[in-house]
C-alpha cells in the first residue's frame, strides 16, 4: 500500500470510532442527571438504542474449498467475512437484565477455489441479557439468543455461462458472558466473549430454492446430507443509549 492511501477496512474502522464517540458525547452531555434509574429501579424498563460489534474468525464448512452441485448448477461456499461485524440494536433495559433485537453485517471478498467473490453476511438476532449486583456500576452479564443469518455471495451460483448471486439462509444460536458498565446517566457499555453457531439450510441462485442437504459436494456424487455449518468464538462489544 502506498503511503497516504487508506485501505477500506481502515476507513470503516475510523468511521465506526467516530460514530461511537459522537453518540457517547451526545448521550453524556444531553442527559439530565436524574435520568439514570428512572423506570429501571422499579423494574418497569427503559427502551434503548445501541451500537454493536462482533469479531473473530469462523470455523466450519466455509473454508473456500467446498462446492455444492444441483445437476449442472454449482453453488460456491466461500470463506466467511469474520474480521468485524458491525450493527445496531434496539431493546428494553430493566434493573436485572434486558432484551434486544440486534442487526449485524460484515462484507468482504472471500476466496473460493482461487476466485475472489464478494461476500456479505447479515444476521438478525433476538437476545436476552441478565446480570447480578444490579446496584453496582460494573456487573457480570450473561446473554443467550437466536437469530436468522443470510449469506450473500456475488457470482456464487453458476450454470454454464450463466452467473447469479447466491443466497444461503438458516438459523443460529448465540451465547456468551462478559461485563457491563454504567458510563453515565443514559449510557452503558458491555464487553465480553460470545459464541455463535450458524446453520444454513437453503440456498437460492437464479431459480428455485434448494435444500442444502440435497446438494452434492461432487458433480453427480452423494448428497451433502446436512446443513452447512459454521461457528465463531470472539469478542462482543455493545454501547447502549437509553431513550
Amino acid at each position: 500500500m502506498k503511503l497516504g492511501i487508506r485501505s477500506p477496512a481502515a476507513a470503516r474502522a475510523r468511521a465506526w470510532r467516530a460514530v461511537i464517540a459522537a453518540a457517547a458525547a451526545a448521550a453524556l452531555f444531553a442527559a439530565p442527571p436524574a435520568a439514570r434509574g428512572q423506570g429501571e429501579d422499579k423494574d418497569e424498563g427503559v427502551f434503548f438504542f445501541g451500537f454493536n460489534a462482533a469479531a473473530g474468525p469462523f470455523r466450519g464448512d466455509f473454508d473456500g474449498g467446498l462446492s455444492l452441485w444441483h445437476f449442472e448448477k454449482v453453488f460456491a461456499v466461500p470463506v466467511l467475512p469474520g474480521d468485524v461485524s458491525l450493527g445496531l440494536s434496539f431493546g428494553r433495559k430493566s434493573a436485572t437484565g434486558l432484551w434486544e433485537v440486534v442487526y449485524l453485517q460484515a462484507s468482504k471478498n472471500g476466496m473460493w477455489q482461487g476466485r475472489d467473490l464478494g461476500v456479505t453476511l447479515s444476521s438478525l438476532e433476538i437476545r436476552g441479557r441478565a446480570w447480578m449486583f444490579k446496584n453496582s456500576p460494573v456487573r457480570p452479564v450473561f446473554f443467550l439468543g437466536f437469530g436468522f443469518p443470510v449469506l450473500r455471495v456475488a457470482e456464487g451460483a453458476r450454470m454454464g455461462g450463466s452467473v447469479e448471486t447466491a443466497l444461503f439462509t438458516g438459523g443460529q444460536l448465540v451465547l456468551g458472558a462478559g461485563v457491563m458498565a454504567e458510563l453515565g446517566p443514559r449510557l452503558f457499555l458491555s464487553a465480553g466473549a460470545g459464541y455463535r453457531a450458524l446453520w444454513f439450510l437453503y440456498t437460492f441462485g437464479g431459480g428455485k430454492g434448494r435444500d442444502v442437504s440435497k446438494l452434492t459436494p461432487e458433480y453427480g456424487g452423494e448428497f451433502f446430507g446436512r446443513p452447512l455449518a459454521a461457528s465463531r468464538l470472539g469478542l462482543e462489544i455493545s454501547l447502549g443509549i437509553l431513550l
